[in-house]
Order: structure tokens, then sequence, then C-alpha cells
């Protein structure tokens, strides 16, 4: 590992008041409870934003299958666009990632970074939970006896 792109890193995660957890990685709590991950990439000259979206291990058949169909064409959209990517990890959580070039970012751009790919997290979180009936309220009616 170089010393620089791990010395630039740091200094950038720290001119954002954030702490390190190694000297390559940043863990935070994004608002809305969101797990977000700043990381040196191992070519030293990448930063990359990964942020957990939401646990799909307890989705199974068909409206699992529907949901990783709905990012997969979100994803195509995303890499279209703005570049993000969203993925599956290997604990089963969807993963929302961009990458941004070591030398282009300054703490400036690094928050707006981090908004952008944020919303678009959380965005994809409430569509799931809209999806999957997670938050909603089903009442069953009572049968009088």
């Amino acid at each position: 590992m170089t010393q620089a792109g791990s010395s630039k890193f740091g200094q950038l995660i720290e001119n954002l008041n954030l702490k390190l957890q190694s000297p390559t990685v940043c863990d935070l709590l994004w608002e809305g409870d969101l797990p977000t991950r700043i990381h040196l990439h191992p070519d030293q000259k990448k930063v990359v934003i990964q942020c957990f979206v939401h646990d799909l291990s307890f989705l199974t058949g068909l409206l699992r299958q529907q949901v990783i169909d709905t990012a997969l064409r979100i994803n195509y959209l995303g890499l279209r666009g703005r570049h993000f990517s969203i993925g599956l990890d290997s604990r089963d959580f969807l993963t929302v990632t961009s990458t941004r070039s070591l030398s282009e970012l300054d703490p400036e751009s690094l928050i707006e970074s981090l908004s952008f790919l944020t919303d678009q997290a959380h965005r994809i979180r409430d569509l799931i939970q809209h999806v999957t009936l997670q938050n909603a309220a089903i009442v069953f009616p009572q049968t009088a006896e």
C-alpha cells in the first residue's frame, strides 16, 4: 500500500470531521439509519462509497426475483446517467455503490457525492419497502360470530 493514497484519503475524511476505522476505511450511519462505508480502493487511486440499502435475505421466490429485477433495471439507468451501481453483497444486502477518483475529490465534492448516493439509496429502500409491503398496516375484517 502506498502511503500517499492512504494519507490523502485520511486527510479528506478528517477534513469532514469523520473518523477512520482503519487507514483506508470510514464507516458511518447516515441519516435515516443508512449504514455507509467510504473506503480507499486497493489501487489507492479511487474512493468507493457504498450504502447498505436493505437486507434481502428474508425475500424468497417470485417476490425476491421481482425486487432483484427492479434493482437491475435501476442499475442500468444508474450506469447510463450519473454513475452508481446496485448489487448484492455476500450477506444478501442490497448495496448502492459509487467510485470517484481520489485525485479529483475535495471535502465538498465528497459530501456532494455522498448526498447524491444516499438519496438514491433512500429512494431504493423506500421502493423495496413499498413493494414488499414491509411498512403496510394490513387490517383483516373481523367476522361476526
